[in-house]
C-alpha cells in the first residue's frame, strides 16, 4: 500500500513500513533530499502507519455489527402488554392481539392506487393501507386541538362512518310519531264525529268526561321517502272505557239484539263498557323543520287504522257489590277508521274516527266510535 505525504516544501514523499520518505521530485530519501525543508521523523511514519491500520480494522468491524443486526432483525418479538405483540419476521409484521392476528407485509414499492382504511381513536390514527394484495400499517399521533375530544371515526376512502357523523346521519334520518303513550275521550254517534242518538241507541248516552281512552303504542316502523316526508306503521294496543250516563247497561232480547237492561233497583257508582283492542296503523306523514338548527319539527300524519277486538266486559260498581261481566256483546271483532296525529315539540295531539260500527250488522244499535286526545310521551 503506497501512502504519499505532502511537506511544507510542496513536494510529495511515498511513505512505506520499510523504507524512508522518498521525495517524488528528486526519488531521494528525504536525509539525501536537497530540499532542506523536507524532513520526516520515524515516530511521524510511524504513526500514519499505524493510523491506517485502525481506519481499516473500524471500517471492518462495522460492517460485520451492521450485518449481524440485520440478522436479528428478521426474527423479533415487541410486547407491548398482555393484549398486544408486534412480531417482525423476514418481509412480514405480526400484529397480534389475544387470539386475533393481523399480517402486515414491509414491501411497500408497489405503484398501484391504494385502498386506505383509517381508523381515529382519540389523538391516534390509525391507517391501513391494501395495494396488490398485501397489508400496511401506519400509525399516526394527532395533535391539532380538533381532535381532543375526538371518540371514533373509520375512514375507508370515500366512505366515511364516525361518531360524530353517525349521530348526525341519525338525526337525518327520517323518524315518524307513533310509538307512545297517548289518553283521550270516547264517544260514538250516529254519524262521523257526532255526539247524537236516535232513539234506539239513547239508553246508551255516555259520560264523555270519564269516558276515557288509552293507548300503549309500543312498536313503530318508519319509511322514510325524503328526511323529513314518509310512512310509519307499528304495533299498539287500545283501551276505550264508556261511562254509561243512565241506569241502564247492555242486555240482549230473544234474537240476542242489544237493548238496554234497566238498573233501577241498583244504586251504582259506576255503570260501564270497556273494550280492548290490538291496533296496527298506516300513516302518511310530512314534517317542517322548525327554528334556527331546524333540529324541532312541527309534523302531521294521516292515514288507516285498524283494530282487532282482545277483549271485551261491563262493570258495574256499587257500594256493596262489583259485578264484572264478560262477553262479547255483539261489538264488531273486526274495526277500520281514519286517523290523524300532529304536534310540535311536547305537544301532539290525534284524533280516530272508526268507520265500522260499534255492534255488528243488525245485532245492535247503529253507532260510530271516535276518540281524541293528547299524547302524554313518545318512544
Amino acid at each position: 500500500m503506497r501512502i504519499l505525504q505532502k511537506y511544507d516544501c510542496g513536494n510529495l514523499f511515498e511513505i512505506n513500513k520499510f523504507s524512508d520518505a522518498l521525495c517524488t521530485v528528486c526519488s531521494k530519501a528525504d536525509t539525501e533530499c536537497f530540499h532542506k525543508k523536507c524532513t520526516i521523523s520515524n515516530t511521524q511514519i510511524k504513526y500514519n502507519t499505524l493510523l491506517s491500520k485502525h481506519l481499516r480494522i473500524i471500517a471492518i468491524a462495522f460492517f460485520i455489527s451492521a450485518f449481524f443486526s440485520l440478522n436479528l432483525l428478521k426474527a423479533q418479538e415487541f410486547d407491548l402488554g398482555d393484549s398486544v405483540k408486534i412480531i417482525s419476521n423476514d418481509s412480514m409484521i405480526y400484529i397480534q392481539q389475544k387470539n386475533q392476528k393481523i399480517i402486515v407485509n414491509n414491501d411497500t414499492t408497489n405503484t398501484q392506487k391504494p385502498d386506505t382504511t383509517k381508523i381515529r381513536f382519540g389523538n391516534k390514527s390509525i391507517s391501513i393501507i391494501k395495494i396488490d394484495g398485501e397489508t400496511y400499517i401506519k400509525v399516526i399521533e394527532l395533535k391539532d386541538e380538533k381532535n381532543k375530544n375526538f371518540d371514533f371515526e373509520m375512514d375507508d376512502d370515500n366512505a366515511k362512518i364516525s361518531k360524530k357523523s353517525e349521530k348526525k346521519k341519525k338525526e337525518d334520518k327520517f323518524k315518524g310519531h307513533f310509538a307512545g303513550f297517548e289518553i283521550g275521550l270516547n264517544n260514538y254517534g250516529t254519524d262521523y264525529f257526532s255526539t247524537s242518538l236516535n232513539n234506539e241507541s239513547d239508553f246508551m248516552e255516555l259520560n264523555t268526561g270519564k269516558s276515557l281512552n288509552f293507548n300503549l303504542n309500543i312498536i313503530e316502523y318508519s319509511f322514510g321517502i325524503t328526511h323529513n316526508a314518509g310512512f310509519v306503521t307499528g304495533l299498539g294496543f287500545e283501551f276505550n272505557n264508556y261511562r254509561f250516563d243512565k241506569p241502564y247497561n247492555l242486555g240482549y232480547n230473544e234474537a240476542r239484539y242489544i237493548v238496554p237492561d234497566t238498573l233501577s233497583n241498583i244504586i251504582y257508582d259506576k255503570n260501564k263498557l270497556s273494550t280492548t283492542y290490538l291496533t296496527v296503523p298506516l300513516l302518511f306523514e310530512f314534517q317542517i323543520p322548525m327554528g334556527p338548527k331546524e333540529k324541532n319539527k312541527l309534523f302531521f300524519s294521516a292515514g288507516l287504522i285498524g283494530g282487532l277486538k282482545i277483549g271485551s266486559h261491563t262493570r258495574i260498581t256499587s257500594k256493596d257489590n262489583d259485578l264484572k261481566t264478560k262477553d262479547d256483546y255483539n261489538l264488531s271483532p273486526f274495526r277500520y277508521g281514519i286517523t290523524a296525529r300532529a304536534g310540535y315539540k311536547m305537544i301532539n295531539i290525534f284524533a280516530i274516527q272508526y268507520l265500522t260500527p260499534f255492534f255488528e250488522k243488525n245485532k245492535g244499535p247503529y253507532l260510530l266510535p271516535f276518540s281524541v286526545g293528547l299524547v302524554l310521551t313518545s318512544f
